[in-house]
């Protein structure tokens, strides 16, 4: 009976000492922030999405965040080592599949629509054009909101900050 106790002592305090651990490692991260909203969009090592810098605003560069470094307040990536301070603005390839996939998701209704109104009229029945004038416009509107979905993205101005957090115990 000792003996099945003392396994299960040592399995707690490994799976303990393993959350802990791991839970120390992800204590710097960047944080998006608006201005008077809790809500917050946190971004870890390993996260990728894009940015566009203050002395290159005309592009968008693709960047992985490597290390974070809260002592001087920079961020490496893979393209080099940049401050907040130097980002004007950032997206999310998360917003961008948003778009992505509803407007797949309508273009195949469309197509499936349009598939099923030929066989019907192959089939000698009349063909309904306000059935397709509305799968077109489902299709018209999916494609609207990749547009819209595509363009959105972070700008960091006064309403909208990046922040480098680090939540890690100093032991000295």
């Amino acid at each position: 009976m000792s003996y099945s106790y003392l396994g299960f002592s040592f399995l707690l305090v490994a799976i303990l000492t393993i959350c802990v651990v791991s839970e120390g490692l992800s204590q710097v991260y960047l944080q998006v922030e608006r201005q008077n909203r809790l809500k917050t969009f946190k971004f870890e090592y390993g996260d990728s999405f894009e940015i566009k810098l203050y002395e290159d605003p005309s592009s968008w560069w693709e960047v992985t965040v490597l290390d974070i470094k809260p002592e001087r307040g920079e961020i490496l990536f893979d393209i080099g080592t940049i401050k907040p301070e130097e980002i004007q603005a950032m997206r999310t390839f998360r917003q961008k599949n948003r778009g992505r996939g509803v407007f797949n998701s309508t273009l195949q209704f469309g197509a499936g629509s349009l598939l099923f109104s030929l066989a019907d009229l192959a089939y000698g029945n009349s063909y309904n054009w306000g059935f397709m004038a509305g799968a077109g416009i489902l299709v018209g509107a999916g494609g609207l909101f990749k547009l819209i979905s595509d363009q959105f993205y972070y700008r960091f101005d006064k309403r909208h900050r990046l922040r480098i957090i680090d939540l890690r115990f100093r032991v000295d």
